[in-house]
């Protein structure tokens, strides 16, 4: 997968896919514009998925993620129209670059996290939903 540097969609969503992402995966699939890999049990982190210049669409919603959401996520996403991160394990804040892009500032009309409740996982006050 990690070769297809013209491949512009996977759609994975809902197939109970387990394991962690291939190392510079958004370094390799520099066309790609969505990315759904919801509803599955990937592990690990997302470091893997910086830059990925093109992406509009980024579901990665409902799997079993950790750590904190890249610093750089937002870098160079001028064409992000939405990006879900809610259920998974992420902790931290959601960065400034995620934070940049969301509108009326940027393109992003939806954005989520587990940003909800007394103690939230992620920290998030640019969130359009939080869980």
């Amino acid at each position: 997968m990690v070769e297809l540097t013209s491949l512009i969609q996977i759609r994975l969503e809902g197939n109970s896919l387990r394991g962690q992402l291939p190392p510079d995966l958004g370094g390799k699939l520099t066309s790609l514009r969505r990315l759904d890999l919801s509803a599955n049990e990937f592990t690990g982190t997302i470091d893997s998925l910086v830059p990925l210049p093109e992406l509009r669409v980024l579901h990665l919603e409902e799997n079993d993620f950790v750590g904190t959401i890249p610093s750089d996520m937002g870098n160079g996403k001028d064409f992000l129209r939405s990006a879900s991160f809610h259920d998974n394990d992420f902790t931290g804040s959601m960065p400034e670059s995620m934070c940049d892009i969301v509108e009326p500032l940027g393109n992003v009309e939806i954005l989520t996290s587990d940003c909800a409740g007394p103690i939230p996982s992620v920290v998030c006050v640019c969130c359009t939903e939080c869980f």
